[in-house]
């Protein structure tokens, strides 16, 4: 990290954790709902709001909205769904797996580290 200040904003472990927690969690397309409900548990345990826009079967939009007056708006947004876990994994895909400053595990590239950022 080059910048400073964006160190003092978040803990890396935390967003490290975040993704981890998420990446143990499976969440097959038309499956995201046990996952979904996690990130909300975990908006909601830091200060926010979260709401569930409900979709066809188990698998629920999270939207949570930070009121900051008149202003631009900015929206953050990603998916949780994986790919399906196919033969060639040296360990089990849902248990996330740390080597130095790796996170393997089904989605951990594939958004769930960009949904942990953004959360």
């Amino acid at each position: 990290m080059t910048e400073s200040w964006l160190g003092e904003l978040f803990d890396p472990e935390e967003a490290v954790a975040l993704t981890a927690e998420l990446v143990a969690v499976r969440s097959y397309p038309g499956q995201e709902g046990p996952v979904q409900r996690h990130v909300a548990e975990w908006l909601a345990a830091n200060g926010l709001a979260p709401e569930f826009q409900p979709t066809e079967g188990d698998r629920p939009n999270v939207i949570a909205r930070i009121d900051n007056g008149a202003g631009p708006t900015l929206l953050l947004n990603g998916h949780v769904d994986t790919v399906l876990a196919v033969d060639g994994w040296s360990s089990d895909p849902w248990t996330p797996r740390r080597e130095g400053d790796q996170l393997y595990g089904l989605g951990a590239a594939d958004m769930k580290s960009g949904v942990a950022a953004a959360m």
